[in-house]
């Protein structure tokens, strides 16, 4: 474009920036920077990651977590292993104490005989109960470790510092070893869309400003 004339030009210093104007990024969690992972003017896309936040109490709740389940599975399957046993012993018990019904009316069994058979099924039946209820038990306990399971993976997921929105990096304000909170501002963010010139004239000019006019912009650097 050739440059224009200077005869009736109106001068003055611009910024470039996006229309809604230069962001301040944070980092939206607490911890130590383990390491930055954006440079001055760097592009970055949404979702990209920018910090390494330090997770280690985080990522030991979440294994502390994971592991309650293995202990609590297996705690499960042994309780439905005498589960098996005990339905095994009930019905021999039952089989038993029917025997024992038969030949007593029969004359052939004693009525003390009889009635151990009737309280052997009695207590095998209420230790069933039991047993059902313990592995019910189980198994809701295990549903609440799932519970915060997702939820401390959840919290170490929240502890990646990633871009909202797409754009660029304009300069880094963090460096490995600090330590960021909700609020800490780590870099200035320009979004992506048109950018704009923004710009101050002498007010003794301002008349002769127009909707439409033209605008040449030219780098200072």
């Amino acid at each position: 474009i050739p440059k224009p004339s200077t005869k009736n030009q109106i001068l003055g210093v611009a910024r470039i920036e996006p229309e809604d104007g230069i962001m301040s990024l944070t980092a939206g969690t607490a911890g130590r920077v383990l390491a930055v992972l954006m440079d001055d003017n760097q592009a970055v896309s949404k979702g990209q990651q920018l910090l390494n936040v330090e997770v280690i109490l985080e990522n030991a709740q979440l294994r502390q977590a994971q592991s309650k389940v293995g202990t609590q599975q297996a705690t499960i399957a042994a309780s439905q292993a005498t589960l098996e046993g005990l339905k095994v012993n009930l019905k021999n018990a039952k089989e038993t104490y029917e025997r024992n019904m038969d030949l007593f009316k029969g004359n052939a069994q004693t009525k003390q005989v009889l009635d151990d058979s009737k309280a052997s099924v009695d207590k095998l039946a209420k230790d069933l109960e039991t047993a059902e209820a313990n592995i019910r038990q189980a198994q809701s306990k295990v549903g609440e470790i799932q519970a915060d399971i997702n939820y401390y993976r959840t919290v170490v997921e929240k502890k990646r510092v990633t871009a909202l929105l797409g754009g660029k990096v304009l300069k880094v304000l963090v460096k490995t070893g600090d330590y960021v909170n909700n609020d800490t501002k780590i870099a200035d963010f320009a979004p992506e869309g048109p950018l704009y010139a923004k710009t101050e004239v002498d007010e003794l000019y301002a008349e002769r400003v127009q909707v439409g006019q033209k605008a040449f912009v030219i780098s200072q650097t």
